[in-house]
């Protein structure tokens, strides 16, 4: 490690201690309106994840890193190590295959569906590296916005999330930024600086007004409304740094998922927690609201669902030693997409399609097994 990045390393994690503390201390004085307060530990064990494939299973080359689904369920786009790939959900044909010469972190279908956006590392040495914000038309494939910028620390992975009028994206930059790119028009409409950390997640409000992102003070989250430039931060003493965060599909509340297993839904009206859920032992690592807005998805080593007005346990199911469930989506209001990876044993990435009543798979897409770490 060069000393420029040493330093960065040091400052980073200082400043998440001494964040992490302010914000603590501020947080005495700050109200709780928590509604509900309800932990994984009062509910049945997740049932296990099945060890067989199911019938419908697509193999894909490479390993599995990020995907999406578009809005109107026909189609799926997967980054692996080695390719972007598009693929029909009902033929389960591929539709279009891009070689990819960096490592994609996210990858989002504009709401309209027309555009594609990766977010990727172009990699120099282990050190440092170059983000890449790359989209494009889906029609021609030809890109239509890229936006680049170097880092000296590690920091490289973080959101990605378009506003609903399908011209806007918002996205992670390092070493402490969000900025925010009207892809139209190739501008690049604001840069905030001023994060303790890039922000892990970042989700819209369904009007495109507002943005919520993880990385704030305090382990907080900022809640920014865009055309004002004014932002206001969410805090609350009982949970850890926020790794994921997802606007509901009303705009009345915002979930989101911490490293301490924790999920709050807070009151978009009043930016309190109105609802506390101890949802998993380790980190919350993906979640997301069904379509109707009643139930709340969150995944680590397993899938539960929560019901969203009382958090209440309604299904748990996917546990398997050695797995994180990295990515979520509701796919329909019965229907869960997952992507896992394994840290313990030799397994292969996946993308599956859960039943939510039932936990069964109904369709696999089955990457590679991590080559360079053997998992």
């Amino acid at each position: 490690m060069n000393k420029k990045s040493l330093v960065s390393t040091i400052l980073v994690i200082s400043l998440l201690f001494l964040g992490g503390m302010g914000g603590y201390a501020l947080g005495w004085f700050a109200p709780s309106d928590a509604g509900y307060s309800t932990s994984y530990q009062d509910f049945p064990d997740p049932q296990p994840a099945p060890k067989t494939e199911p019938e419908k299973t697509v193999e894909v080359p490479g390993l599995i890193q990020a995907f999406d689904i578009r809005a109107d369920g026909e189609t799926i786009a997967i980054v692996t190590s080695t390719d972007l790939i598009l693929y029909n959900l009902q033929t389960l044909k591929e539709l279009q295959r891009l070689p990819l010469s960096e490592q994609g972190f996210q990858v989002r279908f504009s709401p309209d569906g027309k555009k594609l956006a990766l977010s990727a590392r172009v990699s120099n040495n282990r050190e440092s590296g170059i983000l890449r914000v790359t989209v494009w038309d889906v029609t021609t494939w030809k890109t239509i916005y890229e936006y680049e910028v170097e880092s000296q620390g590690v920091y490289l992975e973080g959101g990605l999330a378009w506003a609903s009028d399908s011209e806007r994206i918002a996205f992670s930059v390092p070493e402490r930024g969000l900025s925010l790119a009207d892809v139209k028009s190739g501008r690049l409409v604001e840069t905030l600086d001023d994060f303790l950390v890039p922000p892990f997640d970042l989700s819209w409000s369904p009007n495109g007004s507002r943005l919520i992102a993880t990385g704030d003070l305090g382990y907080g989250l900022r809640r920014w409304r865009v055309d004002a430039d004014q932002w206001v931060r969410l805090w609350d003493k009982r949970l850890q740094p926020a790794k994921q965060v997802a606007w509901s599909p009303d705009g009345r509340r915002i979930a989101s998922g911490h490293f301490g297993g924790e999920v709050c839904v807070w009151n978009a009206r009043n930016n309190q927690c109105a609802g506390f859920i101890h949802a998993h032992f380790n980190s919350v690592d993906a979640l997301g609201w069904s379509p109707d807005g009643k139930q709340i998805a969150t995944a680590s080593g397993a899938i539960r669902i929560w019901d969203a007005e009382t958090g209440v346990l309604s299904a748990g199911f996917g546990f398997y030693d050695g797995i994180v469930y990295k990515e979520l989506h509701w796919f329909d209001p019965d229907t869960i997409a997952t992507l896992e990876t394994s840290y313990t044993e030799n397994l292969p990435s996946a993308i599956r399609f859960w039943d939510v009543s039932t936990g069964e798979v109904k369709l696999m897409f089955l990457g590679w097994i991590n080559t360079d770490t053997g998992q």
